[in-house]
C-alpha cells in the first residue's frame, strides 16, 4: 500500500495560524513574566553576571545612555567651520 503524503498546505490550515500561537505564546510569557523576573533577580543577588545585565537592560539602566550634548554645541561647531573656511565671523550691533 502506498502511502499518501499530506499537502503542506492542507497541513497548515489544519493547525492554529501563525498569529493566534503568537498570541499563545505572548499569553504564556505575560502570565510567567513575575516569576521569571523574580528569578532572574535572586539569580544577580546571587552574584549572577548575566541575570544582572538582563534585568539592568530590561530597566533601562544599561548601557548608560549616551549624555546630553552641551546647549551651545551647536554653535561651537558653527564658529568652528566658520574658522576653518576662514569666514569672518559676524559682528552683532
Amino acid at each position: 500500500m502506498i502511502e499518501r503524503k499530506q499537502n503542506p498546505i492542507a497541513q497548515r490550515q489544519d493547525s492554529a495560524s501563525p498569529l493566534v500561537e503568537t498570541m499563545k505564546a505572548q499569553q504564556a510569557i505575560t502570565e510567567a513574566l513575575s516569576a521569571m523576573i523574580k528569578t532572574a533577580i535572586d539569580k544577580a543577588k546571587d552574584g549572577s553576571v548575566p541575570h544582572l545585565r538582563l534585568l539592568l537592560e530590561f530597566a533601562g539602566l544599561y548601557p548608560a545612555p549616551p549624555p546630553a550634548p552641551p546647549e551651545d554645541a551647536g554653535n561651537q561647531v558653527a564658529q568652528e567651520l566658520l574658522r576653518r573656511l576662514e569666514i569672518p565671523p559676524e559682528r552683532s550691533c
